[in-house]
């Protein structure tokens, strides 16, 4: 839902609006984009002056691999 969320956006995604927009808790949201950072799926906007799971840090996705981070979504349908 997260990388759904944030590949649909024509910009960078703050943490904050993932919470309002899905409605998850800012512990699963963190965990989600933390992770699909690990992955190199996103990237964290380089003038973010706060760490990746503050509700400001904002992300997008890794421009190498929007392809492939669009083929995923569409197997998976979410």
């Amino acid at each position: 839902m997260v990388l759904k969320y944030i590949r649909s956006s024509p910009h960078r995604v703050s943490i904050r609006s993932i919470l309002d927009g899905l409605g998850i808790s800012i512990e699963e949201t963190a965990a989600n984009i933390l992770e699909l950072k690990k992955m190199g799926m996103l990237k964290q906007d380089s003038r973010d002056r706060v760490p990746a799971n503050h509700p400001d840090a904002t992300f997008y996705t890794n421009p190498d691999l929007r392809s492939t981070i669009n083929r995923i979504l569409n197997y998976l349908k979410i």
